[in-house]
């Protein structure tokens, strides 16, 4: 019988994680376009500690296996576990002791958050196997998140017109991250799960992505004017994390105060453009598969179509009062 041996993280264990975090992308879709240092800076943005928040499972001294908590926003009251072992090695129970790990690790959180709110620890798998493993763990499914996709096909997108008093201004234009932040954090306080964050921080969270990420171009980033007030934001990278040859758009948010007037659809239309000028195959992005704002219905009817489904499993920390929007 194979005999494993569980390690608190270090940070001389990043090479392999690498290592395996590549293996798992290859496995999932085929490609991996994530580099050392994006990957680095992700645990640079959430503030990631591996002594707390990593886990390594190992045999005969090799790392063949992974737990990985993160919080992105603050206060950390839901936390997020991913978890993944060599394929050779499953089937040995190692899941499930990277799900217990976490479930006691989450505890770490606890004092980082007010005393009255509610703590879950979200655990996300794209597999079956994962979601009869946490449910065997305690978890229980919540919702999904969806990786949607298009192909860029004759004729190509182009650019959308835009109806008088509208404007786009990207970074290569001189606009500040900090203005960027500033819009996103009016375009998703009613999003599921959001936290209000200072502009700062999301600016600062911001600005470390773009530098981590490969062959960045600043025309893809920038908010949509209306009157000369910025209502709407977008963040577009030139390759998406698993394939250089697709686009990927990272963030998309329209102020309450100017929905319903189509501006979302522009933006797409407008990110869809500029990535295929640039000689992209397609494009990919993320999205709540029961969107509280109907994002995944535009994402569909623009011709999207569904690449890869996330399943989020909830595990109650501390009982409490749900300080977030869940619907």
């Amino acid at each position: 019988m194979k005999s494993y041996e569980l390690r608190s993280g270090k940070p001389e264990m990043f090479d392999d994680y690498y290592r395996l975090y590549v293996q798992e992308t290859l496995e999932t879709y085929g490609k991996n376009n994530t580099t050392p240092d994006q990957l680095r800076g992700e645990w640079e943005e959430s503030g990631h500690d591996p002594e707390s928040h990593f886990l390594g499972v190992f045999h005969e001294d090799v790392m063949i296996g992974y737990g990985n908590l993160t919080a992105p926003r603050v206060p950390p009251v839901r936390p997020y576990l991913f978890g993944y072992v060599d394929p050779t090695h499953r089937g040995n129970g190692l899941g499930t002791k990277i799900a217990q790990w976490g479930k006691k690790q989450a505890q770490i959180f606890v004092p980082l958050c007010p005393p009255e709110a509610r703590i879950v620890l979200q655990g996300v798998t794209q597999h079956k196997e994962g979601v009869e493993l946490l449910i065997q763990a305690g978890f229980v499914r919540s919702r999904e998140s969806l990786q949607l996709h298009l192909d860029f096909t004759p004729p190509l997108p182009h650019p959308p017109s835009l109806p008088e008093g509208y404007r786009i201004r990207t970074l290569a234009d001189g606009l500040e991250v900090f203005e960027i932040a500033q819009v996103h954090g009016r375009s998703f306080r009613d999003h599921r799960g959001h936290l209000p964050q200072p502009p700062e921080r999301i600016a600062a969270q911001y600005q470390k992505e773009f530098d981590h990420a490969p062959n960045f171009d600043p025309h893809l980033v920038g908010v949509l004017d209306v009157d000369d007030r910025a209502a709407a934001f977008f963040i577009a990278l030139p390759e998406s994390e698993d394939d250089p040859d697709l686009g990927w758009i990272d963030g998309l948010g329209v102020d309450p105060l100017f929905r319903r007037r189509g501006i979302a659809g522009l933006l797409l239309d407008h990110c869809f453009a500029e990535l295929a000028a640039k000689g992209k195959k397609g494009v990919d992005l993320v999205v709540d598969g029961s969107s509280l704002t109907g994002a995944d219905r535009l994402y569909y009817r623009k011709g999207m179509t569904l690449r890869q489904t996330y399943t989020i499993m909830d595990y109650l920390v501390r009982e409490g009062i749900e300080i977030t929007p869940q619907g």
